[in-house]
């Protein structure tokens, strides 16, 4: 899932905790990071719906490794938490 806030675009993606959750591509100097957050750490899990409003990207429900979750995690992509 990418979600594009002014001239930096957000993915949250990763794998069994092996790799970062959320990375940022920053689009004027066409480069990737990953930002520290502020709060509690975001569970991996996948086929997730997400929206864009605001500046916060929602993502709700999906699947961790062994079942469905009924959750709702909220980034703020301007203060990162």
């Amino acid at each position: 899932m990418v979600v594009q806030t002014m001239i930096l675009c957000f993915l949250y993606g990763g794998y069994s905790n092996k790799i970062d959750l959320i990375h940022t591509y920053d689009t004027k100097i066409n480069s990737w990071y990953v930002p520290k957050t502020i709060g509690d750490n975001i569970i991996d899990k996948n086929m997730l719906t997400s929206i864009d409003y605001n500046r916060k990207i929602y993502l709700f429900d999906g699947y961790n490794v062994s079942e469905s979750v009924n959750d709702m995690l909220i980034l703020d992509t301007i203060n990162l938490t």
